[in-house]
């Protein structure tokens, strides 16, 4: 009996043995697959990045986008300008007429020759009680006399007086004189003053809706 146990003890010891010698074998070996891996991948990672010719490319795409897209975006900037320019007359001319009638007198708006101040024509008023308009680059144009000022007058009762029996057209346009870009106009009738916003035509000077 103690034979055999010892013996037996011997295989479990041996077996012990080639199972610590087998487990430090694979340890050892997946120790070297890792730092491997690790060495590759440093090695990808330190030669990330991007050459001259990617960075020429890249900078060459950004620029023929830019050329493209520059004109597109000048034509609407210049557009947009114009239905500002459209607004801020509207607006000059409504409170003119309001301060009119409120203060029971006649009311000015002062309309500037046509391009007698560049792309900035400026709007003046008695009665604008938020002050001057600044028409920024823009066109401004009127039909009533191409080489004076237009006083349009209201009196206390809103009623348009200058041009006693005919209206007049106030007209913007874009400061490049694109034909692209409609120009831009507001009527003003002679007597109860009404206004009307359309699209101006210079060759006919007609502000048609």
């Amino acid at each position: 009996m103690c034979i055999v146990q010892g013996s037996r003890s011997q295989n479990l010891r041996s077996k012990d043995r080639s199972f610590s010698t087998q487990s430090f074998g694979t340890q050892w070996r997946c120790f070297r697959s890792l730092a491997a891996y690790r060495s590759i991948q440093s090695q990808d990672s330190c030669q990330t990045g991007f050459t001259l010719i990617e960075a020429l490319v890249v900078v060459l795409g950004i620029g023929i986008v830019a050329a493209i897209s520059a004109p597109s975006f000048l034509s609407w900037l210049n557009a947009r300008r114009v239905e500002r320019a459209l607004v801020e007359i509207e607006a000059a001319l409504q409170e003119t007429q309001s301060e009119a009638i409120k203060r029971s007198k006649n009311c000015r708006l002062t309309i500037p020759p046509p391009n007698a101040t560049g792309t900035n024509a400026v709007l003046t008023g008695d009665c604008l009680v938020s002050g001057d308009r600044t028409l920024q680059d823009v066109l401004l144009t009127h039909t009533t006399n191409p080489t004076t000022t237009w006083d349009i007058t209201f009196d206390f009762k809103g009623r348009n007086t200058n041009p006693p029996n005919v209206g007049g057209i106030i007209a913007v346009s874009s400061a490049d004189g694109s034909a692209s870009i409609q120009p831009r106009c507001i009527q003003i009738s002679s007597g109860i003053g009404l206004r009307r916003a359309g699209k101006y035509n210079p060759l006919t000077s007609q502000c048609t809706p």
